[in-house]
């Protein structure tokens, strides 16, 4: 655990140990990416559970999370749990992930929305981690978007998409600033999802 390796004991920052100390496993959103089975190239449910690294209290959930998923999700022919993305690339889940379809249990459009770097705030979705998530999941390239969140959203504090974009079935719901290029990025949803209402 993180407060073993950082040997706390009283006299190290209080920043330091509020992060040994603060965990936020009961935020689903951000806990792992899930792909259903009528995405996937091989019909399986796929889960890969986010790594958290630009946040060093969240960084040391993900093999814990990964255990739980093993656990519940143990039916190999029917779910595959995947480790997280490599620690080079941030990843923080379904938070930065949404799926377009007709209805649940037909196959989808995933769409992974990333930030870009060089702000106040980190950009905790990173665009190749996505990109990562997407592969293990045998996501079918023509009904995969990667979009870019729009600075000023993740400047604002809203550093995961799922604050200003959600989407439910055939319905997005944005704020009129989520994309860092709206008319483009709305462009390529109704592409590859004529069936989508904003």
């Amino acid at each position: 655990a993180l407060q073993d390796a950082l040997a706390l004991d009283g006299s190290e920052e209080p920043a330091l140990r509020a992060a040994a100390w603060s965990a936020s496993s009961m935020w689903t959103a951000n806990a792992a990416t899930v792909s259903p089975a009528p995405d996937t190239g091989d019909g399986r449910c796929h889960l890969t559970p986010a790594n958290l690294i630009t946040m060093l209290h969240r960084a040391q959930e993900w093999r814990d999370t990964k255990a739980q998923l093993d656990i519940a999700f143990a039916d190999s022919r029917n779910f595959a749990v995947h480790d997280a993305v490599p620690a080079s690339f941030g990843d923080e889940g379904a938070a930065n992930h949404m799926r377009l379809c007709e209805a649940h249990g037909e196959p989808g459009v995933e769409v992974f929305v990333y930030g870009r770097t060089g702000g106040r705030f980190p950009a905790r979705q990173h665009e190749q981690a996505s990109r990562a998530v997407a592969r293990g999941h045998g996501l079918d390239p023509a009904r995969t978007l990667f979009i870019e969140q729009n600075p000023e959203a993740i400047e604002a504090g809203a550093f995961h998409n799922d604050v200003v974009a959600v989407a439910n079935e055939r319905v997005l719901f944005t704020h009129a600033r989520a994309f860092a290029d709206p008319q483009g990025s709305y462009a390529a949803l109704r592409e590859a999802f004529p069936a989508l209402e904003l």
